[in-house]
């Protein structure tokens, strides 16, 4: 079977990188802070070009998950603006409790790794 002709892009698909930018190869550091072509500021540029987000903890975390519905969410949400308190933090407290609850309680270390999570 023939393979089929391409389309030139369409308007939504074109190139909007110049053909002459130069990419920087992963793990060099780039000359300075990034600027927009419109002016914009960038993360780098907002945190005196430092990296947007604070240093990863030494082991990477999982995500979890779990459906609840709305009107649960919105609660949960009402009460951490009220409490100063992260849904993080709640997820994370309430997992210890029901582990304890089971009768099996999370050992010292694990639980000193979830310190800074609430």
């Amino acid at each position: 079977m023939a393979p089929r002709p391409q389309a030139a892009p369409s308007a939504g698909l074109r190139r909007t990188r110049p053909d002459d930018h130069a990419f920087v190869p992963a793990g060099a550091q780039p000359a300075g802070p990034a600027v927009s072509p419109d002016g914009a500021a960038t993360a780098a540029s907002r945190n005196d070009g430092t990296q947007a987000a604070a240093a990863a903890p030494q082991e990477a975390l999982v995500k979890i998950s779990t459906r609840i519905p709305p009107a649960v969410h919105r609660f949960i949400k009402v009460v951490c603006a009220e409490e100063d308190l992260t849904t993080q933090g709640i997820a994370v407290d309430a997992l210890i409790a029901h582990l304890e609850k089971l009768g099996h309680p999370l050992p010292d270390d694990l639980l000193q790794m979830l310190r800074p999570l609430h």
